[in-house]
């Protein structure tokens, strides 16, 4: 609701629905790390992408957990190319700094309904 309050258009609101049952292309491992998350384990990088030999454009990335990695590869992803026949990236845990605001495994609907709600008090209150 911060985004809103501060005049945002919008938000970035995948990490929360990334914990929830209906996310099924998850692991259950991966679903833990964001609820266990302070948000602050999280980096954004191109890194994986560039390993899975199908990098975005320059500037274009994704924000991950943490990682050995991310790590290694932090301030040098323009020399990974050259060395992706010698890498093996463990699976990379995506989500973002929205995580500390997970705090359990629920259902898409739930989620969806609190921010709604959220969203709608938060209108009510500024411009009323």
């Amino acid at each position: 609701m911060a985004a809103l309050l501060a005049g945002a258009d919008g938000a970035w609101l995948g990490t929360a629905f990334l914990a929830t049952p209906e996310a099924v292309e998850i692991g259950d491992d991966h679903k833990d790390a964001i609820v266990t998350s302070d948000g602050g384990d999280t980096v954004f990088t191109r890194a994986y992408d560039i390993a899975s030999g199908m990098p975005w454009p320059e500037g274009i990335g994704e924000r991950v957990r943490r990682d050995s990695f991310t790590e290694e590869w932090a301030e040098r992803e323009s020399e990974l190319p050259a060395h992706l026949d010698e890498i093996a990236p463990p699976k990379p845990y995506l989500y973002g700094q929205g995580a500390r605001f997970v705090h359990a495994v629920r259902p898409a609907a739930e989620v969806l309904r609190e921010i709604s709600e959220n969203a709608e008090r938060v209108l009510r209150e500024r411009w009323v």
